[in-house]
Protein backbone atom coordinates (compact mmCIF):
# COMPACT_ATOMS: atom_id res chain seq x y z
CA UNK A 1 0.00 0.00 0.00
CA UNK A 2 2.71 2.50 0.99
CA UNK A 3 4.79 1.63 -2.05
CA UNK A 4 1.85 2.32 -4.36
CA UNK A 5 1.36 5.75 -2.80
CA UNK A 6 5.08 6.49 -3.10
CA UNK A 7 5.14 5.32 -6.72
CA UNK A 8 2.13 7.49 -7.60
CA UNK A 9 3.68 10.48 -5.86
CA UNK A 10 7.00 9.86 -7.58
CA UNK A 11 5.33 9.56 -11.00
CA UNK A 12 3.41 12.79 -10.40
CA UNK A 13 6.60 14.60 -9.35
CA UNK A 14 8.45 13.27 -12.41
CA UNK A 15 5.72 14.40 -14.81
CA UNK A 16 5.50 17.79 -13.08
CA UNK A 17 9.28 18.19 -13.32
CA UNK A 18 9.24 17.32 -17.02
CA UNK A 19 6.42 19.80 -17.64
CA UNK A 20 8.34 22.53 -15.81
CA UNK A 21 11.54 21.80 -17.74
CA UNK A 22 9.68 21.93 -21.07
CA UNK A 23 7.94 25.18 -20.12
CA UNK A 24 11.14 26.96 -19.12
CA UNK A 25 13.23 25.60 -21.99
CA UNK A 26 10.68 26.68 -24.61
CA UNK A 27 11.14 30.25 -23.43
CA UNK A 28 14.93 30.25 -23.05
CA UNK A 29 15.43 31.39 -26.65
CA UNK A 30 13.16 34.42 -26.11
CA UNK A 31 15.05 35.24 -22.91
CA UNK A 32 18.38 35.08 -24.75
CA UNK A 33 17.08 37.21 -27.62
CA UNK A 34 15.74 39.87 -25.23
CA UNK A 35 18.90 39.99 -23.10
CA UNK A 36 21.14 39.90 -26.18
CA UNK A 37 19.27 42.76 -27.84
CA UNK A 38 19.44 44.89 -24.69
CA UNK A 39 23.19 44.30 -24.55
CA UNK A 40 23.57 45.08 -28.25
CA UNK A 41 21.60 48.29 -27.89
CA UNK A 42 23.79 49.43 -24.99
CA UNK A 43 26.91 48.67 -27.04
CA UNK A 44 25.56 50.51 -30.10
CA UNK A 45 25.12 53.66 -28.03
CA UNK A 46 28.86 53.81 -27.51
CA UNK A 47 30.35 52.07 -30.56
CA UNK A 48 33.23 50.61 -28.56
CA UNK A 49 36.31 48.98 -29.94
CA UNK A 50 36.26 45.36 -28.88
CA UNK A 51 39.23 43.45 -27.69
CA UNK A 52 39.55 39.78 -26.77
CA UNK A 53 38.69 40.43 -23.10
CA UNK A 54 35.46 42.18 -24.06
CA UNK A 55 34.38 39.26 -26.24
CA UNK A 56 35.26 36.77 -23.50
CA UNK A 57 33.33 38.92 -21.01
CA UNK A 58 30.27 38.93 -23.26
CA UNK A 59 30.42 35.14 -23.60
CA UNK A 60 30.84 34.72 -19.83
CA UNK A 61 27.95 37.12 -19.20
CA UNK A 62 25.71 35.13 -21.56
CA UNK A 63 26.54 31.91 -19.73
CA UNK A 64 25.92 33.55 -16.34
CA UNK A 65 22.58 34.97 -17.53
CA UNK A 66 21.49 31.49 -18.58
CA UNK A 67 22.53 30.03 -15.24
CA UNK A 68 20.36 32.63 -13.49
CA UNK A 69 17.54 31.90 -15.94
CA UNK A 70 17.63 28.28 -14.76
CA UNK A 71 16.65 29.39 -11.26
CA UNK A 72 13.04 29.55 -12.45
CA UNK A 73 13.09 25.81 -12.93
CA UNK A 74 15.12 25.32 -9.74
CA UNK A 75 12.36 27.05 -7.74
CA UNK A 76 9.84 24.62 -9.18
CA UNK A 77 12.07 21.63 -8.46
CA UNK A 78 12.57 22.74 -4.85
CA UNK A 79 8.83 23.21 -4.47
CA UNK A 80 8.15 19.71 -5.81
CA UNK A 81 10.83 18.07 -3.73
CA UNK A 82 10.59 19.82 -0.38
CA UNK A 83 7.00 21.07 -0.37
CA UNK A 84 5.50 18.23 -2.43
CA UNK A 85 4.17 20.81 -4.89
CA UNK A 86 2.05 22.66 -2.33
CA UNK A 87 2.67 25.93 -4.15
CA UNK A 88 1.14 25.74 -7.60
CA UNK A 89 4.13 27.23 -9.43
CA UNK A 90 2.52 26.95 -12.85
CA UNK A 91 0.32 29.93 -11.87
CA UNK A 92 3.41 32.07 -11.32
CA UNK A 93 5.62 30.91 -14.21
CA UNK A 94 4.76 33.67 -16.65
CA UNK A 95 5.10 36.38 -14.01
CA UNK A 96 8.48 34.98 -12.91
CA UNK A 97 9.58 34.73 -16.53
CA UNK A 98 8.56 38.31 -17.39
CA UNK A 99 9.98 39.87 -14.21
CA UNK A 100 13.23 37.91 -14.52
CA UNK A 101 13.61 38.72 -18.21
CA UNK A 102 12.90 42.43 -17.73
CA UNK A 103 15.30 42.60 -14.79
CA UNK A 104 18.00 40.79 -16.79
CA UNK A 105 17.51 43.16 -19.73
CA UNK A 106 17.78 46.18 -17.43
CA UNK A 107 20.95 44.86 -15.77
CA UNK A 108 22.44 44.04 -19.17
CA UNK A 109 21.63 47.44 -20.68
CA UNK A 110 22.80 49.49 -17.69
CA UNK A 111 25.81 47.22 -17.16
CA UNK A 112 26.88 47.65 -20.78
CA UNK A 113 26.58 51.44 -20.60
CA UNK A 114 28.47 51.65 -17.29
CA UNK A 115 31.20 49.22 -18.37
CA UNK A 116 31.97 50.98 -21.62
CA UNK A 117 31.65 54.43 -20.04
CA UNK A 118 34.27 53.46 -17.47
CA UNK A 119 36.44 51.72 -20.06
CA UNK A 120 36.55 54.79 -22.29
CA UNK A 121 36.77 57.41 -19.56
CA UNK A 122 40.02 59.38 -19.38
CA UNK A 123 40.43 58.77 -15.65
Amino acid sequence: METEILEESSEHQTSSMMEAIKWWEKRRVWFNVAVGLSGLISILFLFPMFNLYDILGIIFYGIAANVFYSFGFVLEALNLHYLNGRIEMSKYRMALFLIGTLFSCLVTFVGGIVYYSLATSPF
